[in-house]
C-alpha cells in the first residue's frame, strides 16, 4: 500500500476517491487516517488540536487511489468556529472549481462521551448544513473510542444518538449511515468498503458558493453559525440580568457602596458590549441579504452609512469580509464570558459570606443555582 501526506490542493484530482474525515478535536480523526494509510500526520493530545488546517493522506485500497482529507474540528483549541468554517469552506470551494467531488464524508464521534454538549451538537448542525440534504447519503457517522466503554454502555449511547432528533436521528433519516470504529485496521477497512460503494456527490455549500454565487455568511452553514452567535448573546444578556439581581440583594447586606458600585460598573460594561454585539449581528444579517461581490457603488455606500450609524462598540465591522467580523465577535463574547464568570464568583462569595452558616457549601449552592 503506497502512501504520502500533503496539504496542497494541487495534489488532488478527480482520479482519486476523496473522503473527508470530520468531527470534534480529539475524536480520533488523524489516528484513523494514519492507521489506514500508514502515514504520520500529527495527532492531537488530549483536547488540544494539531489540525488547524487541511491535511491530506494518500493511499491505495483495493486498487483504488484514495485521498483522505483530515479537517480541523469546530472546537479547535486555537481557532474559532468561524475561522475553522472558513478554512473548510474555502477548501471545498476550490475542490468544486476544479471539478472534484467527495465520495464520502466521515463524521467521527466519541462513544465514550457521557453527554453530547451544546458545542458538539452545534458543530454537527453546521456539518449537515455544509453537506445538504442531497449529500447525507454519502455521510457516515463513525463512533470511536469503543475500547474505553463497556459494550452495553456503548450500545445504549449509540441507540440514544441514533434515535434522538437533537443528535443524529434526522441525518440518519435523511440517508446517513452509522458505523463503529474499533481502533484497528480491520474496522477501518470495513468503513472504507462501505464508503467506496457510493458515488461522488456535490455538497450544498459548494453549490451555494460556486453556482449560486453566495458569500459564506449567506450559505446555510453560515446562517447556522450566525444563529448560534445570537443564542450566545441571548445567554450572556440573561446572565447579566441574573447578576444584576444578585447585586441588588447584596446592597441590603451592608456591603460597602464602593464595592457594589465597582461590580455594577463591570456589569454595565459587559451589558454594553453584549448589546453592541447584538446590534452588529443584525447588521451582518442585513448585509448578508445583499450579494456583496456584485453590489453597485450606491448599495455599498449605503451599507457603509448603515454600518456607521449602527456601530455602538469598540469592534469595528469589516463588511468586506463579514465572516471574519463574526469571528471577532465570537472572540469578544468569549472574553465577556470570562469576565462574567469571574464577577459571578465574586458576587456569590460575598453573598455567602454575608449569609453566615456553612459559607463554602452555601456558595457552592448559589453557583449551582445560577450556572
Amino acid at each position: 500500500m503506497s502512501q504520502n501526506a500533503s496539504t496542497s490542493i494541487d495534489d488532488l484530482s478527480s482520479s482519486s476517491t476523496l473522503i473527508a474525515v470530520t468531527g470534534p478535536t480529539g475524536v480520533g480523526k488523524t489516528a484513523f487516517i494514519n492507521s489506514l494509510c500508514n502515514t504520520t500526520l500529527q495527532v492531537s493530545k488530549q483536547l488540544e488540536s494539531c489540525t488547524d488546517k487541511i491535511q491530506v493522506a494518500h493511499c491505495s485500497f483495493n486498487d483504488i487511489n484514495i485521498a483522505l482529507i483530515d479537517t480541523p474540528g469546530f472546537d479547535d483549541t486555537y481557532k474559532s468556529h468561524v475561522a475553522t468554517f472558513e478554512v473548510i469552506a474555502e477548501f471545498l470551494e476550490k475542490l468544486s472549481r476544479k471539478g472534484i467531488k467527495l465520495t464520502g464524508l466521515l463524521y467521527m464521534h466519541r462513544i465514550s462521551d457521557v453527554r453530547v454538549g451544546g458545542t458538539a451538537r452545534h458543530s454537527f448542525r453546521v456539518f449537515t448544513k455544509i453537506c445538504g440534504a442531497d449529500a447525507l447519503k454519502n455521510v457516515t457517522i463513525v463512533t470511536t473510542m469503543w475500547e474505553d466503554v463497556k459494550e452495553d454502555v456503548g450500545e445504549g449511547r449509540e441507540r440514544e444518538l441514533a434515535e434522538k432528533p437533537i443528535f443524529f436521528k434526522d441525518a440518519i433519516d435523511g440517508g446517513a449511515e452509522m458505523m463503529r470504529y474499533y481502533n484497528n485496521i480491520g474496522s477501518a477497512q470495513r468503513l472504507m468498503e462501505a464508503v467506496l460503494k457510493r458515488s461522488p456527490v456535490e455538497l450544498q455549500i459548494q453549490r451555494e458558493l460556486v453556482i449560486e454565487g453566495k458569500t459564506l455568511p449567506q450559505t446555510a452553514a453560515g446562517v447556522e453559525l450566525q444563529t448560534e452567535l445570537e443564542r450566545q448573546v441571548h445567554d450572556r444578556l440573561t446572565e447579566v440580568e441574573e447578576l444584576r439581581r444578585h447585586l441588588a440583594e447584596l446592597k441590603t447586606t451592608g456591603l460597602s457602596d464602593q464595592t457594589v458600585q465597582g461590580m455594577e460598573r463591570e456589569l454595565e460594561e459587559a451589558w454594553e458590549r453584549v448589546t453592541a454585539i447584538q446590534g452588529e449581528i443584525q447588521q451582518l444579517r442585513s448585509l448578508a441579504a445583499r450579494t456583496l461581490p456584485h453590489a453597485g457603488g450606491r448599495e455599498l455606500a449605503q451599507a457603509a452609512t448603515d454600518a456607521h450609524t449602527a456601530q455602538r462598540s469598540f469592534w469595528r465591522p469589516n463588511h468586506n469580509n463579514p465572516l471574519r467580523h463574526i469571528a471577532r465577535l465570537v472572540k469578544g463574547l468569549k472574553q465577556i464570558q470570562i469576565s462574567l464568570t469571574s464577577l459571578k464568583d465574586r458576587i456569590m462569595r460575598k453573598r455567602a459570606a454575608h449569609a453566615g452558616g456553612d459559607k463554602l457549601s452555601l456558595w457552592q449552592r448559589l453557583r449551582r443555582a445560577t450556572s
